[in-house]
């Protein structure tokens, strides 16, 4: 099972980047770090603030019991986390695939020990910014001010912090400050396989 890595700022372009390729690639499968979220409740318990641009936030361990069970059984049960709801859901049976998509912020972090195709999507931050607000407001009924508060106290820190290790770490780096070249990716991954 080949594994692809998509880490990337809030806003950058990863789930739209692994959907892209999922469509072209049929025989993948993705799966998104969002769903290992902690809810907002343990965060505060365990961290003394809620953080979901933090590495902390995300259930490390789960994430990786799920890969080797995809590797060593065929399947697993993934986690499935409503963000706008901030709560978990039913999990979802899923199947090894041939390729299987990881994106999330800290993908390529998160699986730093398995052998990885690793692609960071490389976006500016005030663009980034702009991308959260207008999905975020839409699809998570988060508030203007939420999203700049955490965009200022917590996204740039972590970006800073965590982010851009990732991106001097990644085999390929496609810029989406504009739009993301899906062929140039396709292309640099068909040589891979």
């Amino acid at each position: 099972m080949y594994i692809i890595t998509i880490s990337g700022l809030s806003g950058s372009g990863k789930t739209f980047l692994a959907k892209r390729i999922n469509e072209y690639f049929t025989d993948s499968i993705i799966i998104s770090l969002d769903n290992y979220c902690f809810d907002n409740e343990y965060l505060y318990i365990k961290y003394g603030k809620i953080n979901f641009s933090h590495p902390n936030a995300f259930d490390y361990r789960l994430f990786l019991n799920n890969i080797e069970e995809l590797k060593e059984r065929g399947y697993t049960h993934l986690p499935q986390f409503d963000i706008k709801n901030n709560e978990k859901s039913k999990n979802q049976l899923v199947y090894k695939s041939k390729i299987l998509i990881v994106e999330g912020m800290y993908a390529q972090r998160y699986c730093n020990e398995i052998d990885t195709i690793d692609i960071f999507v490389k976006v500016d931050l005030d663009i980034a910014l702009i991308r959260k607000i207008q999905r975020d407001r839409k699809e998570r009924n988060r508030t203007l001010n939420a999203i700049l508060n955490e965009h200022q106290f917590n996204t740039r820190e972590t970006y800073i912090k965590y982010l851009i290790k990732q991106e001097n770490q990644s085999k390929y780096i496609f810029d989406n400050n504009y739009r993301i070249n899906i062929e140039e990716v396709i292309t640099q991954l068909k040589k891979e396989f």
